[in-house]
């Protein structure tokens, strides 16, 4: 998948949808200020996703991360990961 657009305020049909979506969860009268949230949202076209709650993006990409696992698990299956440093610049 190709990033075609990064920014802090929606800019699309799904990231405004998505934008709505955390809208709705942080003013909803259970929300706690420790709420967080990643939003994925996909079409034939495009794809969104809208974060929200994490200090930085590293955060919001382990907990994605614990989440399909325990996706993975609940299925029978595990997901393992293995982080391989950058090696782009090796091989231009």
């Amino acid at each position: 998948m190709k990033v075609t657009e990064v920014s802090d305020k929606p800019f699309d049909r799904l990231t405004r949808i998505g934008n709505r979506m955390i809208l709705l969860m942080e003013s909803d009268e259970e929300s706690e200020p420790t709420d967080k949230a990643v939003i994925f949202l996909d079409s034939e076209e495009y794809s969104g996703i809208m974060v929200a709650g994490y200090e930085a993006m590293d955060e919001a990409i382990a907990d994605i991360f614990v989440h399909l696992r325990a996706m993975f698990q609940a299925s029978g299956k595990d997901l393992k990961l293995i982080v391989v440093p950058d090696q782009s610049e090796k091989y231009n």
